[in-house]
C-alpha cells in the first residue's frame, strides 16, 4: 500500500466510524472501484458536514470555500486532499461546494419538495453518472436527517417551513416534536428517492457494486427514520441486504 493510499485510508477512518455502511461498500466494491468511490463519498460527507453539522457559520463558509478551491484543483489534476489524490480522476465537480455555499445563505425551504430540490442540486453536481447521482441524493438526504435528528442548527435551516409549523418548532430543540418532524420529512422524501432507484436498470450498477450498497443502505436508513426508528445497526441483516443488492453484478 503506497503513501497516498495510507493517507487516504487514515483520513477516511472517521467516516467509516460515523457511517458503518461504508464498511459494507468497501467489502462488496467492484474491482478498482473503492479509491474513486472513497474520494467521491468523502468529499460529499465533508461538504455535508460543513453545511449541516458545524455550528459556527463562519467556519462553515470557510470550509466550503476551501472545498470549492480544492475541487477546482482536483478537476485540473492538482488535488491536495488525501482522498482526492488517491482517487485519481476527478470524482466531484467544484459546483458541489459552490452550490453548498449558496445554500448556506438561502432562506428555509417552504416544503419538503423544495428541500429535496436543494439535496438534488448538490447530488447532481457530484457526478454526471446516473447511479452516482442517485446514491449521492440518498446519502445526502440521510446525512441531513441524522444531523436534524441531532438538533443541529445548520440542518434545521433546511427543515421546511410547513413542517416546522405543523410540529410547532421555532428552532432546533430536542424532543418529541423534532423527532416527529424528522419522521415527516423522511416520509416525504422516501417515495421520491425510491422512485429514482426504481427508474435505474440494474445493469447500470455494473462496476459500481460499492455505490449500489451505499445507495441501498442509505434508503434503509431513511425508511427507518420515516418509521420513527433509530438508524439500523450494522449486522448480519444489513450485510445480507447488501449482498442481495449486488448479487450478479460484476
Amino acid at each position: 500500500m503506497g503513501d497516498a493510499e495510507l493517507d487516504a485510508e487514515s483520513f477516511f477512518a472517521k467516516w467509516l466510524d460515523a457511517w458503518p455502511a461504508l464498511r459494507l461498500a468497501r467489502l462488496f466494491a467492484s474491482p478498482g472501484e473503492w479509491p474513486r468511490l472513497r474520494g467521491r463519498v468523502g468529499a460529499l460527507f465533508e461538504i455535508a458536514e460543513a453545511s449541516w453539522v458545524l455550528r459556527d457559520e463562519g467556519v462553515r463558509v470557510h470550509k466550503l470555500q476551501w472545498w470549492r478551491e480544492e475541487l477546482q484543483q482536483h478537476a485540473a489534476g492538482a488535488a491536495r486532499h488525501p482522498l482526492l489524490v488517491a482517487a485519481g480522476a476527478a470524482s466531484c465537480s467544484p459546483l458541489l461546494a459552490a452550490h453548498a455555499l449558496d445554500q448556506v445563505q438561502q432562506p428555509a425551504p417552504a416544503d419538503a419538495t423544495q428541500a429535496l430540490g436543494h439535496i438534488r442540486l448538490l447530488a447532481a453536481a457530484a457526478s454526471d453518472a446516473s447511479v452516482d447521482v442517485a446514491c449521492a441524493q440518498a446519502l445526502l438526504a440521510g446525512m441531513h436527517l441524522l444531523a436534524l435528528d441531532d438538533a443541529l442548527p445548520g440542518a434545521f435551516a433546511l427543515a421546511p417551513l410547513d413542517l416546522r409549523a405543523r410540529h410547532a418548532l421555532a428552532g432546533a430543540e430536542r424532543g418529541a416534536a423534532l423527532r416527529a418532524l424528522v419522521a415527516s420529512l423522511a416520509r416525504a422524501w422516501q417515495g421520491e428517492l425510491a422512485n429514482h432507484r426504481d427508474a435505474l436498470p440494474r445493469s447500470r450498477w455494473h462496476g459500481a457494486r460499492g455505490m449500489r450498497v451505499l445507495h441501498q443502505q442509505a434508503l434503509a436508513l431513511i425508511a427507518a427514520l420515516a418509521d420513527g426508528h433509530a438508524a439500523p445497526p450494522l449486522g448480519w441483516r444489513s450485510a445480507f441486504s447488501a449482498w442481495r443488492a449486488v448479487a450478479g453484478l460484476r
